[in-house]
Parts: structure tokens; sequence; C-alpha cells
């Protein structure tokens, strides 16, 4: 889960794309009767839907895996459960005898290839999609 770097923070790489995506320049007043919202948008001339490639980030199982939309983390591109058991826990770091930060250090693991970022944990429920 690292990110991206911006005046000494680390921001979500899923965050970081969100930002991004808020800095597409809104219609002005005259446009909207027009069919497409964003019509004079240079990025809707290549691409019809303008939130598809926010969509794609979205959906990317390296944020799926950490916003689930119930209490078991996932891994890999396939998503599937959590090994070891590892389930949500009361503040989102995982339950007592299995924290988050048991394997997943402040940075990756290049031996046992644990990935790694500061205050590594899953988001919040209300944050799941």
């Amino acid at each position: 889960m690292l990110g991206l770097k911006s005046k000494g923070l680390l921001l979500p790489a899923c965050g970081g794309a969100l930002m991004l995506s808020l800095a597409v320049p809104l219609a002005s007043s005259s446009e909207t009767s027009s069919h497409n919202l964003f019509a004079s948008h240079p990025a809707a001339a290549a691409e019809d839907d303008l939130f598809a490639p926010i969509a794609a980030v979205l959906r990317h199982p390296r944020c799926l895996n950490c916003h689930p939309r119930d209490d078991r983390p996932r891994q890999g591109e396939d998503r599937h459960i959590h090994l070891q058991g590892v389930t949500r826990g009361p503040d989102n770091l995982g339950f007592v005898n299995l924290r988050c930060t048991a394997c997943h250090r402040d940075e990756n693991n290049a031996y046992s290839g644990v990935p790694g970022a500061p205050s590594w944990h899953l988001a919040p429920l209300s944050m799941g999609w």
C-alpha cells in the first residue's frame, strides 16, 4: 500500500488517484444543456466516460483488498481472503492476537515478500466498496 509522497506525507495510492480525479475542471453552466456535461474538456474527445479511468483505479485489487465490505481483508490479484484467518478487529488494525503490524511493517520486506507502509491497516468499514 505504498503511495505518493507529497510535501513529506505518504498518501495511499488510491487516495492519490482520487485526489488527482478532483482536479478535473467542471463545465460551466452554459455547457450543462449539452448532451455531454464535460464535452468541452480535452479528455472528453478521447473518452466518452471521464470517470472510467478513475473507476479502473478504484476497482484495482490494490485498492479493493484494503477496502472490503466485510471484516476480512483480501490478498493478491485474485482478491482471495487473507491467509492466517486475519479479521478487521474493532480498530481496523486486526484482532487482538493478530494485528496488521505483526507482519506489515513500515516498509516492504524484501526477504519475505510481505508488503508494508507506515500505519498499515484496513480502511474503515464505512469506506468499503
